[in-house]
């Protein structure tokens, strides 16, 4: 499912699940209050849960291996994966997010500082 990454009363930028970002244009004849409401009903939320400048922290499994005495040792690697830019400046849509690709499908997007 495609996911909302950030809106105005105008457009949205849209993820889909290969993370290509495009922008939805509200139709003329819908009224703010409907647009954002079919916006809601229409995509998915991002997860907003990370807060740090460079991107979201991952830790993943690459597999196991066996070592020299044959045990299974499990390998965990920690990385960060940095947030990408995404902007359609006729509407003035900005957003930082990251796709954490086939460990799970869901964009991530910077929280706007207040």
């Amino acid at each position: 499912m495609d996911e909302l990454l950030v809106s105005n009363s105008n457009a949205a930028l849209i993820g889909d699940a290969e993370f290509r970002v495009r922008t939805e244009i509200k139709p003329v004849e819908m009224k703010a209050d409907e647009w954002q409401h079919w916006l809601s009903s229409t995509y998915r939320q991002p997860g907003r849960w990370y807060e740090d400048d460079i991107g979201v922290p991952l830790s993943y499994h690459p597999g196991p291996y066996l070592s020299e005495k044959g045990e299974t040792v499990a390998l965990f690697e920690e990385r960060i994966q940095p947030f990408l830019t995404f902007s359609d400046e006729r509407f003035g849509l900005m957003v930082r997010a990251v796709c954490i690709g086939q460990m799970n499908s869901q964009p991530y997007v910077q929280p706007q500082a207040a």
